[in-house]
């Protein structure tokens, strides 16, 4: 199927094209549990600090301990990417919806100004 073609289907189906655009919203914010971005900022803080302190106690830091820190930092950095697509995402649509805006505004007023 060409791109004019996928253009047609999703205006003569536009509830298709905003299922399809929720169901990317719903995907990327599921990929990771946003809800618990807070809550693993402050476990890796609290981990990083008993690391540190242990450190410089010269006590040896279990392994787990180690391993705990870097899964957080690895949500944290993938929750950070997920964030990120959806910021991009919501920027992409409200261009889409300023030219959409200004295109109906146009539409509008040619008719009194007998444009079209």
């Amino acid at each position: 199927m060409n791109q004019e073609a996928n253009i047609d289907f999703y205006l003569n189906n536009q509830d298709l094209l905003i299922s399809l655009c929720q169901s990317i919203i719903d995907k990327l914010g599921k990929k990771n549990d946003l809800s618990n971005a807070e809550t693993n900022k402050i476990q890796l803080r609290e981990i990083s600090k008993a690391i540190a302190k242990l450190e410089k106690k010269g006590v040896d830091v279990p392994d787990s301990l180690r391993a705990e820190k870097t899964k957080l930092a690895s949500l944290s950095h993938n929750m950070s990417n997920e964030i990120q697509a959806l910021l991009n995402l919501l920027n992409k649509i409200n261009l889409f919806m300023f030219f959409l805006i200004l295109l109906l505004t146009f539409l509008y007023f040619s008719k009194y100004l007998q444009i079209f």
